[in-house]
């Protein structure tokens, strides 16, 4: 079952050369800039720098950086998010981009907000820490939809993310106006959780989520359902293939073919390379700081990672949802398909003109999650009254 959406996409006509006006963003608060930048540029190369020009005594300044490919004179959007507690202003008068190569780029940037986004600063977020089989403590956020519920949903966050995600953060919000709690956490080696970070390692963030599972269970709290963006849609995908005791899998964006998509992180067919004949691949910034390292068994538990197989071994009482957007400049909607040819009890939502962010688009994301939350509960109620 597929079914198309149409969202309002943001008009990119007005951007203004630089300087542009300073802006604020809160904590825990989405921000997106409708760029352009010139010449073509590949993935994890780019970075830029927005000066803090007051309400600053924690931070001098932000990084920003860019985990995508860029074809010249192309719009894009990149992400800012608040930090701490302050409320930051950022001047673009200030702001500049260079490549790897310390080349100055031109740009054109615009910041605005993102009009479908629920705003996932102001909700009450009560932070939790919890152990995973190897004894690291990962921390994570939950969201209370209110009413004394017992039921939860948890959220896993993307590569090199944490569960400060704007995609996460907005589901969150969307799904406590409408009384869902939800649990967002950070991966091992990932955001604020103990551990090093590791290329690969998708069997890892599966026992990871299991860790988070087994910690609401053994409060009394029902986990109704396991949803991931980017990455975590890889997890809880493979979550259910392993563990059969989730009524509802969502993968929002999620990659299926696993073997794709490495070359634009290791800098081309000379960064694989390199990685074959010296065994470790140092990924670096635009200003040449080592990112994280890649090493061959890191590669190898990517390649090894069968998405195939794993769908095959959900069972018919776990129903899965796939959203995509069909402007998914990341990860293509091809691959949403491959999931829902593959899974059984499977329902695919594509949404017009998404990104893999989903920008302009979050509201659409949030009622395509929140509805397939209330199918999988009316189909469970009736499977009861009829047993």
């Amino acid at each position: 079952m597929t079914t198309m959406t149409q969202s309002t996409v943001l008009p990119c006509s007005t951007q203004t050369p630089l300087p542009s006006a300073a802006f604020c963003v809160s904590p825990s608060q989405s921000f997106a800039f409708v760029c352009r930048v010139s010449p073509p540029v590949i993935a994890h190369s780019l970075i830029g720098r927005a000066v803090c020009v007051r309400h600053c005594s924690h931070s001098l300044e932000a990084r920003l950086r860019w985990k995508q490919s860029f074809r010249a004179s192309s719009d894009f959007w990149v992400e800012l998010q608040g930090h701490e507690s302050q409320r930051d202003s950022f001047d673009f008068s200030a702001f500049g981009v260079r490549n790897r190569d310390c080349q100055k780029l031109k740009l054109r940037c615009r910041a605005m907000a993102d009009p479908s986004a629920k705003e996932a600063g102001g909700l009450p977020a009560q932070e939790f820490t919890f152990t995973n089989k190897n004894g690291q403590r990962l921390k994570g956020l939950l969201v209370d939809g209110g009413a004394g519920s017992k039921e939860v949903c948890i959220l896993c966050h993307g590569f090199r993310s944490s569960k400060q995600s704007g995609t996460l953060s907005a589901i969150s919000a969307g799904l406590a106006e409408a009384g869902v709690s939800t649990f967002r956490f950070d991966f091992s080696g990932n955001g604020e959780s103990e551990g090093k970070f590791a290329y690969g390692n998708y069997w890892q963030e599966v026992e990871d989520l299991r860790a988070a599972f087994e910690f609401w269970t053994s409060k009394g709290s029902r986990v109704v359902c396991v949803a991931g963006h980017s990455k975590g849609g890889n997890c809880v995908v493979l979550y259910a293939s392993k563990y059969h005791d989730v009524p509802c899998v969502i993968n929002i964006s999620g990659r299926f073919a696993l073997e794709k998509g490495i070359l634009e992180r290791f800098g081309g067919q000379e960064g694989l390379k390199k990685l074959e004949d010296e065994g470790v691949l140092d990924i670096k910034d635009a200003a040449g700081n080592v990112e994280y390292q890649v090493t061959k068994a890191d590669l190898r538990d990517r390649l090894t990672t069968n998405m195939h197989a794993a769908c095959l071994a959900i069972p018919e009482s776990t129903r899965v949802l796939t959203i995509h957007g069909t402007n998914d400049e990341i990860i293509p909607a091809d691959d949403a398909y491959q999931f829902a040819q593959r899974i059984s009890t499977h329902k695919l939502v594509l949404v017009k003109d998404a990104d893999h962010s989903y920008r302009g688009h979050q509201s659409q994301l949030v009622k395509h999650v929140l509805e397939f939350l209330k199918e999988t509960s009316a189909l469970q109620e009736s499977s009861a009254l009829q047993t």
